[in-house]
């Protein structure tokens, strides 16, 4: 899942107002911002944001079509391989060594080779699975920053983690994460994207 530790307010900004007080975001060091509202850490789970927005269900499935055709092959090597080892144990038991049939030296290492070229295929999809998920995430995530930001600023929202992110003990913690999928499913209509 994609994790991001999204910071408004610029928590730099935060720490390097110490003597004055008053970070740049306009809240007091008291932590009550000139609205009267206490002030709260937003929380944001952008992974839940990416595949939640119109846009992240989309783009999910125009990568897993784009990879069906590779999965298809792989799991049909799979199948293949799953006989080739039942035949190749079935030939390997007491019955099948007393009448001499158990699998030549040939067969096993055709197994094994077959068994890690598979594995090693499988890991290389993934790979490409991923970073093809990660692209077509990367403008998501830009688009869902720039709302985030905006909807912490109309909030009195100081500082935006995402969901493993720090809260001050004393701070009120505001979870941002529907309104802003929400916010962005307005903003950028999935028959736009």
């Amino acid at each position: 899942m994609l994790r991001i530790a999204l910071l408004f307010g610029s928590v730099l900004s935060l720490a390097a107002c110490g003597a004055s007080g008053v970070p740049a975001s306009g809240v007091p060091a008291s932590g009550v911002p000139a609205s009267g509202l206490p002030a709260a850490v937003g929380v944001i789970d952008m992974g839940t944001a990416v595949q939640q927005t119109l846009a992240g269900q989309a783009a999910r499935v125009r990568v897993m079509r784009s990879f069906a055709a590779r999965q298809r092959e792989l799991d049909e090597r799979h199948r293949a391989l799953a006989e080739m080892r039942t035949r190749l144990d079935a030939r390997g038991g007491p019955m099948a060594q007393a009448v001499g049939s158990t699998p030549t030296y040939a067969e096993v290492i055709a197994y094994a080779e077959e068994l890690q070229a598979l594995q090693r295929d499988h890991a290389t999809y993934q790979q490409q699975l991923q970073r093809e998920e990660r692209a077509l995430a990367g403008e998501l995530v830009g688009r869902l920053r720039r709302i985030a930001d905006r909807l912490a600023a109309e909030r009195g929202v100081i500082v935006v983690f995402d969901v493993d992110g720090y809260a001050a003990p004393g701070v009120r913690r505001l979870d941002l994460t529907n309104e802003l999928i929400e916010r962005y499913d307005a903003e950028y209509p999935a028959s736009t994207q």
